[in-house]
């Protein structure tokens, strides 16, 4: 989990990628997106002590939106890919850690 907490830690100092708030992409909300899978990410680093980082709720939830995710990096490029491309990767890599 450590990488995971470095990368999260530079990731919660970056903002928003400019212009995309309010913007659905490919019909994906990329607020919500971001907001779902950023409050996983941040619960299961808080709860890395116990044997479980995440419930039953929130990895079925993170799960859902890599395809998602997916499709925004896909659908991206610049800063923008870049911000959606580190969500991915730790969400991917928490689910990893889940499993």
């Amino acid at each position: 989990l450590l990488e995971i907490e470095q990368r999260w830690q530079e990731f919660y100092l970056r903002r928003f990628p400019k212009g995309l708030g309010g913007s659905d992409i490919a019909g994906i909300c990329v607020v919500l997106l971001s907001d779902d899978v950023a409050g996983c990410i941040c619960t299961a680093l808080s709860w890395k002590q116990d044997t479980s980082i995440l419930d039953c709720h929130r990895v079925d939830m993170l799960e859902s939106k890599i395809p998602d995710l997916k499709t925004v990096v896909a659908n991206t490029e610049g800063t923008a890919k870049e911000y959606f491309e580190d969500l991915l990767w730790m969400a991917s890599a928490i689910l990893d850690h889940c499993n």
